[in-house]
């Protein structure tokens, strides 16, 4: 919820610089073909150890990009988002 709040400019500013969005001539778009059009984001390298690797800035951007491309829709409101997102994670949840 915090990421699609990011980037609809509804959450708090120390929050948003973790959400930046992947360019389209980004490095790894060889990997990702269309990763413009795949609505990705930036996550950064980070260096192995305890903590790192739970920030906001690292999780944020992970977690989104393995949304599917339906969740990711710029236009879903944040009410459309959370009613998808639970279902999604339901159907997870039920899965395993």
């Amino acid at each position: 919820m915090t990421v699609h709040k990011c980037l609809h400019s509804h959450a708090p500013d120390y929050t948003c610089p973790s959400c930046a969005r992947r360019s389209p001539k980004s490095p790894n778009d060889s990997i990702f073909e269309g990763s413009a059009n795949r609505r990705l984001l930036v996550v950064p390298g980070i260096q192995l150890d305890t903590y790192s690797c739970r920030a906001l800035i690292v999780i944020g951007p992970t977690v989104w990009n393995a949304l599917s491309n339906d969740l990711r829709d710029p236009d879903l409101s944040i009410a459309s988002f959370g009613r998808l997102l639970k279902t999604h994670l339901l159907q997870q949840y039920a899965a395993h």
